[in-house]
C-alpha cells in the first residue's frame, strides 16, 4: 500500500509539472500563432429557391373548392398555378441575386474603406480581432496609417514562482525562480503578447504601416480594494519589422527593445 500511494503521488506530481511546463511555454509562445491576412471579402451565393415547394403551394391554393369531379377546371387551374408558381421563382431567385449584389457593395466599401485606413473601419475591425486576445487589447486611435492600442497586462504576480527542474539523481521536481529569472520571464510574457497584438494588427489591416502599443499594468491592490494601472511599456512597430521578425526563434522576444518611440524602465539588478 505504501508504495502504491507513492506510486499515485509521483503520478500526480509528474503531471502537476507537465501543467506547469505547458503553461510555462505557453506564456512566451502566443506570438508564434499565426494570422491569415485579410482578403477581400465576398457575400454568399442566394439561398436556392424551393421551386417544388412553390409549386405544391400555388396549386393546393388553386384548386382549393374545385369538386374532385369538374376535371376540366381542375387541369385549368393547375396550369394557372404552375405559371404562377414559375412567375414567384424567378422573381424570389431575381431578388435573391439583388440583395447579394447589394451586400457584395456594402462588402466592397468596406474593403476600400480599410485599405484606406478610414479610423472608424480600422479601428472596428482589430476590435473584433483583439476580442479573443489572452491578454486584453483595445484600438484607441488611427492616424496616418499608425494605429494605438492599449494592453492590459496583470502583473509580476501572474508569473509561476517555480519551474519544473531534474534533481542531480535525475528526479524531476521543480525549484523557485530567482527574482531576476522571474522578471525576465515576466519581459517575455509581456514581449510575446505584445506581438501577438501587433501581428494580428498587421493581417487583419494590410495598409497599415505601424502599430503603437501601450501596455497597462494591473499592480496590486490597495487598501481601499483599487488596483491601479502603470504603464510598464509604450513603442511602435512596423510593419516591415513585423515582416522581417523570425517568428520561431527565441530571439523575436527581443523585437520590442527596437521600437520607435521606445519607453520601458526597469530597476535594478533584477530588472
Amino acid at each position: 500500500m505504501a508504495a502504491y500511494e507513492r506510486q499515485v503521488r509521483q503520478a500526480q506530481q509528474l503531471e502537476e509539472l507537465k501543467t506547469l511546463a505547458e503553461r510555462l511555454q505557453r506564456m512566451i509562445t502566443v506570438h508564434q500563432q499565426s494570422f491569415p491576412p485579410a482578403q477581400p471579402p465576398v457575400a454568399p451565393p442566394p439561398e436556392a429557391v424551393d421551386s417544388r415547394a412553390i409549386e405544391q403551394r400555388h396549386r393546393r391554393e388553386a384548386i382549393k373548392g374545385i369538386s374532385i369531379f369538374s376535371r376540366q377546371a381542375r387541369k385549368q387551374a393547375k396550369e394557372i398555378a404552375r405559371t404562377a408558381a414559375q412567375e414567384e421563382v424567378v422573381a424570389e431567385e431575381t431578388r435573391g441575386q439583388q440583395l447579394r449584389e447589394e451586400t457584395q457593395q456594402a462588402l466592397d466599401e468596406s474593403w476600400r474603406k480599410l485599405l484606406d485606413n478610414d479610423p472608424e473601419t480600422v479601428l472596428a475591425v482589430l476590435e473584433g480581432a483583439f476580442a479573443d486576445n489572452e491578454a486584453p487589447a483595445t484600438p484607441v486611435d488611427c492616424q496616418d496609417g499608425r494605429v494605438t492600442t492599449l494592453m492590459l497586462l496583470d502583473g509580476p504576480d501572474a508569473v509561476p514562482e517555480r519551474v519544473p527542474h531534474l534533481t542531480p539523481t535525475g528526479k524531476p521536481s521543480s525549484r523557485k525562480l530567482t527574482k531576476t529569472e522571474r522578471n525576465e520571464l515576466y519581459l517575455g510574457w509581456m514581449s510575446s503578447n505584445l506581438l501577438a497584438t501587433t501581428r494580428e494588427a498587421f493581417a487583419v489591416a494590410p495598409s497599415l504601416d505601424a502599430v503603437t502599443v501601450v501596455v497597462l499594468r494591473r499592480d496590486p491592490m490597495t487598501p481601499f480594494g483599487e488596483r491601479p494601472l502603470s504603464v510598464s511599456y509604450a513603442g511602435t512597430l512596423s510593419r516591415g519589422q513585423n515582416d522581417r521578425l523570425v517568428w520561431d526563434q527565441p530571439e523575436a522576444l527581443d523585437a520590442i527593445y527596437h521600437a520607435d518611440s521606445l519607453l520601458i524602465e526597469t530597476k535594478g539588478r533584477t530588472k
